[in-house]
């Protein structure tokens, strides 16, 4: 049955270890879950987004795992956001009809639209340091937009 859906979690992402592929990455969590890979799958990578759905997601765009989390909420009206925490993790919230959306196709919106939200802000910033703005001026608002979780720290 379709129904609205709210949720709220962390989508973290996922530091593969070094010399290992997403997918190579994927096949070990799989194997540790005692997962098979079924032939009709296209690789490891589209098995665990299918089995482990709960616990990860694939952001095919910026070809970047996450591991997740979500807790429920109750549902009223749709929102689609996500916003970058001090860590650099990606904190988001779900609010969808299920019978329209999926969770995965919504928690993509919410990443696109964060990352163009974020160009956009490197954009604006770049038109202001342009204008009647001192070094000393504009330093130190990046700072202070840094600090207050505005803009990801490189």
């Amino acid at each position: 049955m379709s129904e609205t859906v709210h949720y709220k979690g962390i989508a973290k992402k996922v530091i593969t270890p070094e010399g290992k592929t997403i997918n190579e990455f994927s096949a070990e969590i799989l194997k540790e879950r005692n997962i098979k890979i079924d032939d009709y799958y296209e690789n490891e990578m589209a098995c665990l987004a299918d089995w482990c759905y709960d616990s990860y997601f694939y952001h095919k765009k910026s070809n970047t795992l996450f591991e997740i989390t979500r807790e429920s909420h109750e549902p009223n009206d749709d929102i689609i956001r996500a916003e970058f925490d001090r860590n650099g993790n990606i904190n988001y919230e779900l609010r969808y009809y299920n019978g329209g959306a999926g969770f995965e196709e919504c928690l993509e919106e919410a990443l696109d639209k964060l990352l163009k939200d974020e160009e956009k802000q490197k954009e604006d910033l770049y038109k202001l340091e342009l204008g009647n703005l001192t070094k000393e001026m504009y330093d130190g608002m990046i700072k202070v937009l840094e600090e207050h979780g505005f803009l990801r720290q490189p």
